[in-house]
């Protein structure tokens, strides 16, 4: 868990042929404003169904997943820890995300998170 409280949100997608996870993050907030967040950026989504979803059900992870017409997306919560900027504690999450996708076989490639 975040030693200072911070929070951040980012929103990843998976484009390419090389796989490349490539992600917006945000400046810090509290959890309730990343939360807050994610769920502005999937009420923006067509159809509405992830939004409803998310809403509907008490949040038991930070992550949401989809699929896109560029591939799959993704909108997560991440705690900062001491020392971390934004875009740190993005980059060590998407690291380790990325090596749980290697590991299952699919050969991503972790982009420098932009801030968004």
């Amino acid at each position: 868990m975040s030693g200072t409280g911070q929070w951040t949100w980012m929103w990843c997608r998976l484009v390419g042929a090389d796989l490349m996870l490539v992600s917006e993050v945000a400046e810090p907030m509290s959890r309730a404003q990343a939360l807050a967040a994610v769920q502005s950026a999937l009420d923006m989504l067509p159809d509405g169904a992830l939004a409803r979803q998310w809403r509907a059900a008490p949040v038991k992870d930070d992550t949401v997943f989809t699929p896109t017409a560029e591939g799959m997306s993704l909108w997560a919560a991440i705690p900062i820890s001491d020392g971390q900027t934004p875009g740190d504690a993005a980059r060590a999450w998407l690291d380790d995300w990325a090596g749980q996708l290697r590991s299952a076989g699919m050969p991503v490639n972790v982009a420098q998170p932009k801030r968004g």
